[in-house]
């Protein structure tokens, strides 16, 4: 009875642990969700997410919140193939598999034992819990009762000696609470079992509880040494299977699953990790039959054997060698050179030094989040958007900042940009002003949602008569300062009137609140249809059939814009390639000449134009000869000319510009490898382009003629050839003229030598003597 009375009373500690821990969460959850239904009412930072959530499942409408993210086309749909094929080669998802496998195969096996060591043995699986073993348990309910009737029993047995009486209180019963608590493993267990005692002076039962102490001490020390599951690695990864299935429903999210992913694939490398899979195959191999909790103590005191620490190394070894086997850089070296985002180009540098030049440093910038981020990280301007989405005040910004690509009223949005925002500067990028037909989402179409009731346009509207392209070509508020071929600066007429008194009080932030209040009533009472009949009467057409509206910035671009030239052609190309304005895009080309009749970039750039999108091959062979001329030091320049004479006009008349190629050797002298990095793929080009001069040469008998000619470009040729390979060995341009120069394949081998000791002739010739070797023993 009173075995079965204390077997009750530790299976009652250890089922109230799961419960209380349960309710815990229960009750974390049941908080937030009263939190969040309390500020319902209120406008929240991530109340977007929520709104894109209910819109992505069908039951929101389309908002301005929930378009702008879907206006980012695959971003925010479900993850597709085409981020799985991007992230795969890098084995990321194998080997978080591997990792998040083995670890819930582990966990798993461990909560089918700890859930049998509950039924078999309630009082050692309290004993092992969390809380039991890091706080002290009050004693169970009728535990002192039974305490005082087995030391009366034990005194009527053993010998009236005060000094056995007090080693025997020493001795605890099997559901003692103090029975144990975590140790290091490795305890000497003559320390936790009782001191020996006279034998004369020990009965039965007492000599029966010392060695159920001493059993328990050594299974509690086993038990605990085989506990491989912690928490916060299963925290972890039900964290990480969560966010993967986020990461499924909105391609974007994938940036939350894939830090949890890389750490997971990480633990591939842990020794913890392997050696519990040691611990638990020496088990499943040394003791196939978990029967008895005795046998799986067994099986986790023979993990501490040679057999399974020599399984363990064998894993280990096998498994971290694994992902040099997979990812040793022939990823990066077999596959052609990877084509990134450039963000540094040109149009991006062009804006920032000008800029920094033209705009005093305490001014402020309107602009969209792309653009903020990059002025952000190169400039010290301020900026009215912070490159971040989660705020509900930055909502309204960003709002007002589409709002230029609507119809709002120009004074009245020059106002609340001086009055509300500070600012009398708004940089427009060419893609918030156009519409690409392919997508489901436009940027007119998100402009038109905005809360502001006097902004949308309306229907019968045309693209060039919205805000954001309309002010450039003519505005009673705005100028047009700066243009390249992506951004536009408009600045804020000078003040006068209401507005430089408003700009003289905007100094708090509660007289910017009194401003913005002031304004929007002003909107309120705005007669629409005037501000309607603006927009549609705009006759943009008048507009960019010359170049009179755009004059005061083509005089501002030849006084504070050093790119000023080729700012008008990239200006000209974005016209006719996003806009399809023809006329107005060979306008500001002829322009341009006529203004900078010397400058290289600028000849070589309309001599592109006329070839390209004129077809005019007579007109643009001019252009580009004297665009190659005034910078003889500029390969892309002399290359591409020569591929323009080769293919447009004919190979004879390359044949004659074939010295323009030989004066690349003197480039090679002057230019160090660093200067010649972006010029890989040209270099390549006029390497393979040579040769085949020199091959229609020696077919025309140029080799019986002038063979000292032949001679010098095959020289040449191989210099420029050896040069190319030098410098970019994964230049899809290298890997395709391979064979044609080096009569032989790029092969693995020789890509892992240019890799790690660059071009070396000795070395290459021993690793082609190897590959032959080997190619000959294989076919033999």
């Amino acid at each position: 009875m009173r075995q079965t009375a204390e077997q009750g009373e530790a299976r009652g500690v250890a089922l109230r642990l799961f419960p209380r821990n349960v309710l815990r969460g229960f009750l974390a959850v049941s908080i937030c969700f009263l939190v969040r239904l309390s500020l319902r009412s209120f406008e929240k930072d991530d109340s977007h997410v929520f709104q894109l959530l209910l819109h992505k499942l069908g039951l929101a409408t389309s908002s301005f919140d929930t378009s702008i993210y879907l206006m980012g086309g695959t971003e925010f749909d479900f993850f597709s193939l085409y981020f799985f094929n991007l992230i795969a080669p890098s084995r990321l998802f194998l080997f978080a598999s591997v990792s998040l496998l083995l670890f819930l195969l582990l966990s798993t096996d461990q909560l089918l034992f700890l859930n049998r060591l509950c039924r078999l043995s309630p009082g050692l699986y309290a004993a092992l819990s969390e809380e039991s073993l890091s706080l002290k348990r009050e004693p169970l309910l009728g535990q002192e009762e039974h305490r005082a009737k087995a030391e009366k029993a034990r005194r009527k047995d053993a010998a009236p000696s005060t000094q056995h009486c007090a080693a025997d209180t020493r001795v605890s019963s099997a559901d003692d609470s103090k029975l144990r608590q975590r140790k290091p493993v490795g305890t000497n267990e003559r320390e936790e079992s009782p001191p020996p005692a006279v034998e004369s002076s020990d009965s039965v039962g007492e000599k029966r509880r010392r060695a159920e102490a001493r059993l328990r001490a050594q299974m509690e020390d086993q038990l605990v040494s085989a506990v491989f599951l912690m928490p916060d690695l299963f925290y972890l990864s039900v964290q990480a299977i969560f966010f993967v299935v986020l990461m499924l429903l909105i391609a974007r999210l994938r940036v939350l699953a894939l830090p949890l992913l890389c750490v997971l694939a990480a633990a591939v490398a842990s020794p913890s990790l392997w050696r519990s899979v040691a611990c638990t195959l020496a088990a499943s191999l040394n003791l196939p039959i978990l029967a008895s909790i005795s046998s799986r103590l067994t099986g986790g005191r023979r993990c501490r054997s040679r057999f399974v620490f020599l399984v363990h190394v064998l894993l280990f070894a096998g498994f971290s060698a694994l992902p040099f086997y997979l990812k040793l850089p022939l990823e990066e070296m077999i596959v052609a050179e990877p084509s990134t985002e450039n963000a540094a180009n040109q149009s991006r540098l062009s804006l920032i030094n000008w800029l920094k030049t033209n705009v005093p440093p305490e001014a402020a910038i309107l602009g969209d989040m792309p653009s903020s981020s990059t002025l952000r990280a190169a400039t010290q301007l301020r900026l009215v958007i912070h490159p971040q989405f989660e705020q509900a005040e930055m909502r309204k910004r960003v709002q007002f900042l589409y709002g230029a690509s609507a119809c709002p009223p120009e004074e009245l949005y020059a106002s609340m940009m001086q009055r509300v925002y500070e600012t009398d500067y708004l940089l427009i990028n060419n893609f918030r002003c156009a519409a690409a037909k392919q997508n489901k989402v436009s940027v007119f179409g998100v402009a038109d949602l905005v809360e502001e009731k006097s902004f949308p346009c309306p229907r019968a509207v045309e693209s060039f008569s919205r805000f954001c392209f309309k002010t450039q070509l003519s505005s009673a508020s705005f100028d047009l300062l700066y243009r390249n071929g992506v951004y536009a600066v408009l600045k804020v007429k000078e003040p006068r009137g209401t507005r430089a008194e408003g700009k003289a009080a905007t100094r708090s932030q509660s007289d910017r609140k009194e401003a913005e209040k002031q304004l929007k009533e002003s909107l309120s009472v705005l007669d629409l249809q005037k501000k309607n009949e603006a927009y549609l009467s705009f006759d943009w057409k008048s507009k960019v059939s010359t170049l009179e509206a755009l004059d005061p910035w083509i005089q501002r671009c030849i006084t504070d814009d050093e790119r000023c030239g080729r700012n008008m052609q990239e200006f000209a190309q974005e016209l006719m390639d996003l806009y399809g304005l023809k006329v107005t895009s060979r306008l500001l080309q002829e322009k341009s000449v006529s203004l900078f009749p010397d400058h290289s970039d600028v000849l070589f750039g309309h001599g592109v134009f006329l070839d390209f999108d004129m077809g005019n091959s007579k007109d643009a062979a001019t252009y580009y000869e004297r665009g190659a001329d005034k910078d003889p030091l500029s390969v892309a320049k002399t290359v591409q000319f020569l591929l323009f004479l080769d293919q447009a006009i004919g190979r004879s008349r390359a044949v004659e510009g074939v010295s323009r190629l030989l004066h690349l050797e003197d480039i090679l002298e002057k230019k160090t490898n660093a200067e010649l990095l972006d010029d890989a793929t040209n270099l390549c080009k006029a390497a393979l382009l040579l040769k085949q001069l020199v091959d229609t040469q020696v077919k025309q008998g140029a080799s019986r003629d002038t063979p000292h000619a032949i001679q010098e470009q095959e020289r040449v040729m191989q210099r420029i050839w050896d040069r190319s390979k030098e410098l970019n060995i994964q230049n899809e341009c290298v890997v395709e003229g391979w064979a044609y120069f080096e009569n032989s394949r790029l092969t693995t081998a020789r890509r892992i030598q240019h890799f790690f000791f660059g071009e070396s002739r000795f070395l290459s010739r021993v690793i082609r003597a190897v590959s032959l070797f080997i190619n000959t023993l294989l076919l033999s």
